[in-house]
């Protein structure tokens, strides 16, 4: 927290405001007792109880100030996560190494499953294909047969550079700016940065006020924290007045560890029902690396489902505004992908061929506004059907528009 507003001594500044503040021991039941009964009549009473949620586990004490949000449902979900620091330790052999697993342990824990089970398990994918962009909205997407590379961390490799070339980008975050690879803007380039500390409602409004001054507000938050969180906000404040606002939305749908408060599984569904609302959905690192440059280019506010970490190169060529990328020619289904369900689909398809089934894979990047036309052309000409892999809900996501 200190990160953001430093809080300074608590006691101090609440006694100053005439409060009988007591500190105790947050971990010993006697002394919480104690203070409670203790109050007096005549000023507020505050019991500040200092706790440790890695109290009696030392590696988690040290990682404590980058694990500001777990809590233990017991002990063996305690003991669980110091296993998992352990092996993530045993890994490291240099000073330096350590020094940046330390510095990174939050985003490492948050991705560590994800990430290391995909390379575990990414083959050569089966696609390949010329690059032919149409004017009909439809591109057929080169790829190259073998091994995916994976790309750490695309989009904080790319920041920087595309901040320094767009004068009037203002980046700003709530509490997630190392989370959402923003840090690199606020360590090189502090007067292109705001951080909002822990109020997304209020960034939102201010988003959208630095937007009617001429500056182009680019929010780096959780996806959730950009859509139900402050739903009222962008709508009324950036929305419906249809300003330059880029809300950039990490860890969209499923892809998080965070629990329910996190999974932004309804975001497209919210965001679809928002006027004037483009919503832009990033499916390797070649989309990561170039979705900026498409957002910028939309007059109006923009959603992008954000990709972060580890990311897997796809596709050889940039992601293009309302373009469908067809991934392979069918005509037994129509598949229909978007974000990372088309790496995962991609694997699904190994198994469709040898079974003498023939998909149109369609990859969608923008999701709003919505490419009907090349859907439904698609699904004319297909024999059983449409199949519809989306990080949402089945409510309201591309499969609804579908």
């Amino acid at each position: 927290m200190s990160d953001i507003t430093d809080i300074g001594n608590l006691a101090s500044k609440l006694r100053a405001f005439g409060a009988d503040v007591k500190e105790v021991d947050g971990h010993n039941v006697a002394e919480i007792e104690a203070a409670v009964k203790s109050y007096n009549d005549v000023t507020p009473t505050i019991v500040l109880c200092y706790t440790d949620p890695c109290k009696g586990f030392p590696l988690l004490q040290k990682r404590a100030p980058k694990l500001h949000y777990v809590r233990f449902k017991d002990e063996t979900e305690k003991k669980v996560w110091v296993d998992v620091l352990s092996t993530m330790d045993s890994e490291v052999k240099t000073d330096a190494s350590i020094s940046n697993a330390n510095s990174n342990t939050k985003h490492r824990l948050e991705e560590n499953s994800e990430n290391e089970e995909r390379a575990a398990k990414r083959q050569a994918l089966p696609i390949q294909a010329t690059s032919n962009l149409t004017n009909n909205g439809i591109e057929t997407s080169p790829f190259k047969a073998g091994n995916v590379e994976l790309v750490t961390r695309p989009h904080r490799s790319h920041l920087v550079d595309w901040i320094k070339l767009h004068p009037k980008a203002i980046v700003l975050t709530a509490d997630l700016t190392s989370s959402c690879e923003a840090d690199v803007v606020r360590d090189n380039l502090p007067d292109q940065y705001l951080s909002m500390g822990m109020a997304e409602q209020n960034m939102m409004s201010f988003a959208g006020g630095l937007a009617r001054e001429g500056f182009h507000p680019y929010i780096h938050t959780f996806g959730v924290f950009v859509t139900r969180r402050p739903f009222d906000q962008v709508a009324m404040s950036i929305a419906v007045p249809n300003l330059p606002v880029r809300l950039l939305g990490f860890l969209p749908g499923l892809t998080t560890p965070g629990g329910v408060t996190h999974q932004a599984i309804d975001d497209v569904a919210l965001f679809r029902a928002v006027p004037n609302m483009t919503i832009l959905e990033v499916g390797d690192a070649s989309e990561v690396e170039s979705v900026m440059d498409v957002a910028e280019s939309i007059d109006g506010p923009v959603y992008v489902r954000m990709w972060r970490g580890q990311v897997p190169r796809l596709f050889s060529t940039p992601m293009k505004f309302g373009v469908v990328r067809v991934l392979s020619e069918g005509t037994d289904f129509v598949l229909i992908t978007s974000g990372i369900c088309t790496e995962e689909s991609l694997k699904a398809r190994r198994s469709f061929k040898a079974a003498g089934v023939a998909v149109k894979h369609l990859h969608l990047s923008t999701i709003v506004p919505f490419p009907s036309n090349v859907i439904v052309k698609a699904a004319e000409k297909c024999n059983y059907g449409v199949i519809v892999m989306e990080n949402h809900s089945i409510i309201g996501g591309v499969g609804s528009a579908t």
